[in-house]
């Protein structure tokens, strides 16, 4: 049974096809244009920005949360807080490291400069004696009185200053040159000893001795401005000693000739 006017029909009787289908037509269109509006609607909800909210998304979620964030990222955020103190910790640790070499070479410095000071010294000593006894025409002068006096001990703290020689900045040629000089000194010392003329060395092999010891001294002068050691005995005698031997210096450059020192 059907009611045409209302436009309704009986499915169970099978009753009006026709109408049936044009119903089915008329849901679906209004469907549709239900949601084009929709569609509208939203597209322009997405559009339109309230105002006083200018805020520029930066790819973040609308409804992040610090909750969230430490819930739901809190494995992005322990890694990214690992990362960072792995860095301040590789960075503290080369920090640390930039500090005690600094403090190393500082105290290799120092107790270089204490060394230097006392070849500079005795070197310079041990010239003036053996310069006036070829000056004064002493006779005899033994081999072994001038080995004693030119043979200057082995150097302590240099061996160990030698693989950071480089670390002296200006000076480091100078450290290199002076104790390659105390070495050219202790050898020629040896070898008076086996000198022909050992009981009374001619005043010419002496004249050599005095010459070597005098520019270790030279040397050694130009090395204490670099190598301060912190110890006021030591460092407040620099000038009298400097004085002294760019004294001696000039002296003996007016006398090395006449002794066959060339």
């Amino acid at each position: 049974m059907a009611i045409w006017g209302n436009r309704r029909t009986d499915h169970s009787m099978g009753v009006g096809p026709g109408l049936l289908l044009s119903d089915q037509v008329g849901a679906r269109s209004a469907r549709d244009i239900y949601r084009h509006f929709e569609c509208l609607r939203l597209s322009r909800a997405r559009i339109e920005i309230p105002p006083r909210s200018l805020a520029l998304n930066m790819g973040w979620p609308a409804d992040i949360t610090w909750y969230k964030l430490l819930t739901d990222w809190g494995s992005l955020v322990a890694g990214s807080l690992g990362f960072a103190a792995a860095i301040v910790a590789v960075l503290l640790a080369m920090s640390s490291e930039r500090r005690k070499t600094k403090r190393e070479l500082e105290s290799l410095r120092r107790a270089l400069g204490v060394e230097v000071r006392d070849y500079t010294w005795n070197s310079y000593r041990a010239h003036v004696q053996l310069k006036a006894m070829i000056v004064g025409h002493v006779s005899p002068i033994p081999a072994l009185f001038v080995e004693d006096k030119s043979r200057l001990p082995p150097p302590q703290i240099y061996p160990n200053a030698a693989v950071k020689i480089g670390e002296f900045g200006e000076c480091a040629a100078n450290i290199v040159l002076f104790f390659n000089r105390i070495g050219v000194t202790r050898e020629a010392a040896e070898r008076l000893l086996r000198h022909p003329s050992a009981d009374n060395l001619p005043s010419g092999e002496i004249a050599w001795a005095v010459e070597r010891l005098i520019s270790i001294a030279q040397v050694g002068i130009n090395l204490l401005p670099y190598l301060k050691t912190s110890i006021v005995s030591q460092d407040s005698t620099d000038a009298e000693v400097i004085k002294k031997i760019q004294s001696e210096v000039t002296d003996w450059a007016g006398r090395r000739t006449s002794f066959g020192v060339s």
